[in-house]
């Protein structure tokens, strides 16, 4: 989220897949006209109609997004994309716990204004879910759970370090991140630019020994926040499918043996 536009990215994920970046754009946000929180709600709305058309299969299939996690870190644009949240997924009849409309907040050594991430141990109250280096959980201001929402707090250090690390993938590795094919090289070079607006360095950290830090080298790194968050997404789908899927199986024979002994 920006004073002046939206940058997003959308990809397509599978059990064992990386992920395809299948789309990705920019949506003006009018804060000079409308002021910041105004302007940020018209421009989530207008771009979740965009996304509520889905993207087509070669099946003829439509897919819809499962996730959309969106940027709230930034202390003036906190309580519109809140709000926006827990309005979308009313609107969608979506139950606590099953928002496709999430915010969202990054973690990082070397961001200013933020705390490196920590990663609960247990699953405490109030958390949705514990993944790889991100968890959702309730959010609570002034010791009182604001409603309807439920934030995504993530390693961006983490999963900026995976986004690269799954690019320099060959195509045909099953963690492999690529992207669409376009008419021609150019029209991916200012996405890539945004790739690699930031750098990887280690940083020796007392008590802690040596850290992986992003250290950005260019403003204009907003693809690159929109796609490790899209990657991240794309995890959690994964993870809290096969959650469900183990929840539905039923016991073993071993397992109900094991219980009744227990």
């Amino acid at each position: 989220t920006g004073k002046r536009a939206l940058h997003w990215t959308v990809v397509a994920v599978g059990q064992g897949s990386g992920g395809r970046v299948i789309e990705y754009g920019r949506q003006p946000v009018l804060s000079d006209k409308l002021g910041v929180k105004r302007a940020l709600a018209e421009a989530l709305v207008e771009l979740s109609q965009y996304f509520a058309n889905g993207w087509g299969k070669r099946t003829g299939e439509t897919l819809k997004p499962s996730q959309v996690w969106i940027d709230s870190g930034y202390h003036e644009h906190t309580d519109a994309v809140y709000e926006f949240c827990a309005a979308i997924n009313k609107h969608m009849g979506l139950q606590i716990g099953a928002e496709v409309y999430r915010p969202s907040k990054g973690y990082g050594e070397g961001q200013r204004l933020t705390t490196r991430y920590l990663s609960p141990t247990t699953k405490q109250k109030g958390i949705l879910h514990i993944g790889n280096e991100f968890h959702i959980a309730k959010v609570k201001r002034n010791g009182q759970t604001v409603p309807g929402v439920m934030l995504v707090h993530m390693n961006s250090d983490h999963w900026k370090s995976e986004l690269h690390q799954r690019l320099l993938m060959p195509a045909g590795e099953p963690l492999a991140v690529t992207l669409y094919q376009a008419a021609s090289f150019s029209e991916h070079s200012e996405f890539a630019k945004h790739l690699t607006a930031e750098k990887q360095v280690e940083k020796f950290m007392p008590g802690r020994g040596t850290v992986i830090v992003w250290e950005r080298i260019d403003r204009k790194n907003h693809w690159l926040d929109s796609t490790y968050s899209a990657i991240c997404a794309g995890e959690a789908v994964i993870s809290m499918q096969i959650k469900k899927q183990k929840a539905r199986q039923p016991l073993s024979l071993r397992e109900m043996a094991g219980q009744r002994n227990g």
